[in-house]
């Protein structure tokens, strides 16, 4: 038996950066526009001083690197469920973050859309 207080792992893990998981499919506004919706929700976590423009430009370059610019002008209702995730995957990336976590991200997708976005 150990008396002395000594920790008995040799390694502790300390996390310096928040990780951000996935949003819902169902926090997306079903009566938004999929550049709309990420427009809104740019508008609330990008600091106030970045402009329309900036952020405009943010949400096309997330618009291509998830494959949605021929979904850029469809309500978030109409939208398939793995399409879904992709907007949403659209929102946590908006934040830029250093770790996402990911449950079954692709899990509705096809799978050449997977093979995108795994390059993402």
């Amino acid at each position: 038996m150990r008396t002395d207080p000594q920790p008995c792992c040799s390694f502790v893990v300390f996390f310096t950066i928040r990780p951000h998981p996935l949003p819902p499919t169902d926090s997306l506004f079903p009566e938004m526009s999929v550049v709309d919706m990420l427009l809104y929700q740019a508008s609330l976590i990008m600091p106030r001083a970045t402009s329309y423009a900036q952020r405009a430009k943010r949400v096309e370059h997330l618009l291509a690197m998830l494959s949605l610019q021929d979904l850029r002008d469809r309500h978030c209702g109409l939208l398939s469920q793995g399409q879904r995730r992709r907007v949403s995957l659209g929102l946590a990336l908006l934040q830029r973050p250093k770790v996402l976590l990911l449950d079954e991200p692709f899990t509705d997708n096809d799978a050449y859309i997977q093979d995108e976005l795994l390059q993402v």
